[in-house]
């Protein structure tokens, strides 16, 4: 329901079907992007972290990948994170107070 309405407030913009299918594939690869570069910058961070010895396991998520040069296990890692959090959002009737809390502490 949610997605037929955005998609017939964005039809209302350029009057045309085809003009509607542009700006969703835009819309959706925008956020695609954007998506993806939070998580490439999060693991390089994680990575940065794990350096200083600041992470759990900081031995076994600082390592790179010597064929790619990616620090697979930190993005692993932040995938276990975001899996954790998306667990207790679900799960729980206390996640969204949860949910504005890491956003407050995201702000500082």
């Amino acid at each position: 329901m949610t997605v037929t309405l955005f998609s017939e407030t964005i039809s209302q913009a350029p009057k045309s079907r085809a003009g509607t299918t542009v700006l969703m594939v835009l819309l959706t690869s925008v956020v695609a992007l954007t998506f993806l570069g939070r998580i490439f910058s999060s693991s390089r961070i994680t990575w940065s972290f794990t350096r200083d010895d600041a992470l759990m396991f900081s031995a076994h998520v600082g390592k790179i990948d010597s064929g790619q040069g990616v620090p697979i296990w930190a993005l692993c890692f932040n995938a276990f994170c975001i899996l954790a959090i998306g667990c207790v959002y679900l799960g729980s009737t206390i996640g969204k107070p949860f949910d504005l809390l890491l956003a407050r502490l995201a702000l500082f």
